[in-house]
């Protein structure tokens, strides 16, 4: 079953992040970061809470605190992501983003006991070379950071620290109630930027509104399948599944979006993508 939900989790993020693509590039990054948290929080408190609201009274202070720092760390990383599918190259900026499972291996072998084998390890800077490819301009020589590709760097990081972390409170009290925590976040934030009256333009605006709710169901789906995976297996197992997702969001972002890349860009890709993939075939 961890395989399955592995799987789901890839397929939601892989089209999810296509319609966010189209929502955040007409919303705008806040609004999307921001609209995309409360819908998902509704949608998790009408259909998901009044099934697990016991596992609440597992929580200690302890893990409150864990649970709220990890929360912190992956509202940034989602910030990051939107903001490098604003002004990024979506496939660019999709597979850099991605390479958050390399980062989450990584960081599941450091701290949570699992093991570096010396095929993971290659796979690993595969992915890592890929991603330099990604942002060096063989016409000029050197890296070209744009502002897309380090907002997706930040958002790789930020996404591997936490879905790798967040194994610990899933352990300990299941996998729905770190979520929802996570999500509870956005409910407070949009009513802070209410108070300071701060401009945040409603999804019902635009005609974006289908676009925009199409992105949170998929993602959503994606979230809570990767959580209901890793309770039930290794981080280094799903993580490589779930996350290679790029390479369905690739296909279908070339498809739609038809960005021009450059020669060192579709080899980075192409490297990054094939660790991706690699990785995943290796845990399966």
């Amino acid at each position: 079953m961890a395989l399955f939900f592995a799987l789901l989790s890839h397929i939601g993020w892989g089209v999810g992040d296509v319609f966010g693509v189209v929502a955040t590039r007409r919303m705008g990054t806040i609004p999307m970061t921001v609209w995309r948290g409360i819908f998902a929080f509704i949608l998790a408190t009408m259909l998901l809470l009044p099934f697990f609201w016991k596992d609440f009274l597992l929580v200690t202070p302890q893990l409150g605190v864990i649970i709220l720092g990890l929360s912190i760390l992956s509202l940034i990383a989602d910030f990051a992501f939107f903001e490098s599918l604003r002004v990024g190259n979506p496939p660019v900026v999709g597979v850099i983003s991605a390479s958050f499972v390399a980062v989450a291996v990584l960081i599941s072998i450091l701290f949570l006991g699992e093991h570096l084998t010396p095929e993971k390890a290659a796979i690993v800077l595969t992915i890592l070379i890929g991603i330099g490819l990604c942002v060096f301009d063989h016409r000029i020589f050197s890296f070209a950071w744009t502002r897309g590709e380090l907002m997706a760097v930040i958002a790789m990081i930020g996404w591997g620290l936490y879905y790798a972390l967040i194994k610990i409170p899933v352990q300990a009290v299941g996998w729905f109630v770190p979520g929802y925590l996570f999500l509870a976040l956005f409910p407070i934030i949009g009513l802070a930027l209410r108070l300071k009256k701060c401009a945040l333009p409603s999804p019902f605006r635009g005609g974006v509104f289908f676009i925009f709710l199409a992105s949170v169901i998929l993602t959503s789906i994606a979230e809570w399948s990767y959580n209901i995976a890793i309770e039930q297996s290794d981080v280094s197992v799903i993580a490589p599944i779930a996350g290679s997702y790029p390479a369905l969001f690739v296909m279908l972002s070339a498809f739609f979006f038809r960005e021009p890349t450059r020669l060192s860009q579709k080899v980075g890709i192409g490297l990054t993508l094939g660790g991706i993939i690699l990785l995943s075939v290796l845990q399966a």
